[in-house]
């Protein structure tokens, strides 16, 4: 799986407009893309952030009327962009995140997002960590603001999305150390300022495996992970998740 930022502009193709009425757009586009990578749209001038998180679902995806959201260049882009694959809604990214172009080019981003780019390393992380280091299951914009810790309330927007909640987030790092607690890695001492802050935090028990609201124990329920560890502990075996003692076991296994 890859992951993608896809600029758009209103100029050639209305995306916000199509987005009220459908949770999906079959994007015209001239690249290598797979089923099952995941899109960050990106809405140039005068927007200039992320504004949108999408899954490929579909290659060479069939033709769909949708002239009525086309901008004025939009036979310009259509030419430009022999391919068509179908773009999935995962989430409407909240305007109060720290995703804009400049944002971006403070933590790795080298392009003027003009084209299509493949992400990975850092930028990857700096998303990820900015929409709660998610698994692509919920968005900040849909957190509650409240004084409990309560996660995993199912609710529909456009999708089903399971709530996360911040303040739990943010208990659980001053408790447990702002550091991988299966493999010890510290951002902030292998990237200096720019890696301050920075973990990802695992639910122990995972919100899609519990499909109900409960209330969290931001101790004993969640731990900080790095982005490696925590894609091993959602890695499958068997149709399981790998518990975090196991994982831990198997690298200490590995490193002696």
């Amino acid at each position: 799986m890859k992951y993608w930022i896809v600029p758009q502009n209103n100029k050639y193709f209305r995306l916000d407009d199509l987005l009220k009425v459908r949770d999906s757009v079959t994007w015209r586009h001239r690249n290598n893309f797979q089923v099952g990578d995941i899109v960050f749209m990106y809405s140039s001038s005068p927007i200039n952030k992320l504004t949108y998180v999408m899954v490929i679902e579909q290659i060479n995806a069939p033709i769909v009327d949708d002239s009525e959201f086309w901008g004025p260049k939009y036979e310009i882009n259509k030419k430009n962009c022999p391919k068509r694959s179908l773009f999935k809604l995962q989430q409407k990214l909240s305007n109060t995140l720290n995703l804009t172009y400049d944002d971006l080019k403070k933590h790795g981003l080298t392009s003027n997002l003009q084209s299509v780019i493949s992400i990975n390393g850092i930028l990857l992380d700096y998303i990820l960590n900015e929409i709660a280091g998610i698994t692509l299951e919920a968005s900040p914009e849909f957190l509650p603001k409240c004084g409990t810790y309560k996660e995993g309330s199912t609710m529909q927007v456009t999708i089903n999305k399971y709530e996360r909640n911040r303040e739990a987030r943010e208990k659980c790092i001053k408790v447990h150390g702002c550091y991988c607690n299966i493999c010890g890695f510290n951002f902030e001492e292998i990237y200096g300022e720019v890696g301050k802050n920075f973990i990802h935090v695992h639910h122990l028990v995972p919100l899609s495996e519990i499909g109900e609201s409960y209330i969290i124990n931001p101790i004993e329920d969640l731990i900080p992970v790095c982005p490696n560890c925590h894609a091993m502990l959602h890695k499958k075996i068997d149709g399981k998740t790998i518990p975090v003692e196991k994982l831990k076991i198997l690298l200490k296994n590995k490193t002696h």
